[in-house]
């Protein structure tokens, strides 16, 4: 055999060998490839799943802010009607509850936002424990406040009912003495003897409506006047609510 022919032999079997040697870094690597990706897309679950549980802290905290406003609208309103002791025995300490619970799911969202960005990149060394904690934990929190602010939430919608029933009957006493005959007479009459009908305090504490009739003049004396009737009464339920009348 020729020391070419020896030589070409030589350099197959080192070709072979290469080859040989190069399949198997191939599908040792393609074997790595599907754990990596295992490992890539448990992260960008964990990560979605982080921004989930954010996302519901940022709905809670809108939610307990929308409680908050409606309460404190509420309470102006019952302010602008003379309310001011329902608002002091009855709403006030929804509107306290409202505002801390506000107050408490902001400080909680920022807190667990932070969390979240150092856990995550504690996540992406593959160590998921830290971030599995912070979910948890967000969403222990997210269940027991979503039960706070609708328990207040019902709360102050039950004073709302309370204050629209008890004006509503006062406004309704008050629609129904304007539409006696005699009433309707006096505030047509030529020339004018009626300023303005309206719903007064008789009492603040507890808060008690009446009827004013109040004349144009304080010197007008119409013998109608005193044929006006002293009070109102409209049905209340079961019961009858009555309203004084005073003429001045």
């Amino acid at each position: 055999m020729s020391m070419i022919t020896l030589l070409l032999s030589a350099c197959l079997l080192c070709l072979s060998a290469a080859n040989a040697v190069a399949s198997s870094d191939e599908i040792f690597a393609q074997s790595l490839q599907p754990a990596g990706m295992v490992a890539d897309n448990r992260y960008k679950l964990t990560e979605k799943k982080a921004a989930q549980a954010l996302d519901l802290l940022k709905i809670l905290r809108d939610y307990s802010n929308d409680v908050k406003k409606g309460a404190v609208s509420l309470g102006d309103a019952m302010h602008d009607t003379y309310y001011e002791d329902w608002i002091n025995t009855k709403l006030l300490p929804f509107i306290s509850e409202a505002d801390s619970a506000y107050e408490l799911v902001n400080k909680t969202y920022s807190l667990e936002k932070d969390h979240v960005n150092l856990d995550l990149k504690t996540a992406k060394g593959g160590d998921y424990a830290p971030i599995e904690r912070t979910m948890a934990r967000m969403a222990a929190f997210g269940k027991s406040f979503e039960a706070r602010v609708k328990a207040n939430e019902a709360n102050v919608e039950g004073v709302r009912k309370q204050y629209e029933y008890h004006y509503g009957l006062a406004k309704t006493a008050l629609a129904q003495f304007q539409k006696l005959p005699l009433v309707k007479e006096l505030l047509s009459a030529k020339p004018p003897l009626v300023k303005e009908i309206v719903l007064a305090t008789a009492s603040m504490r507890p808060l008690v409506w009446r009827l004013e009739f109040i004349k144009l003049s304080a010197d007008y004396n119409d013998p109608r006047y005193a044929q006006l009737p002293k009070s109102i009464s409209i049905p209340d339920g079961a019961e009858t609510a009555t309203y004084q009348v005073l003429i001045r």
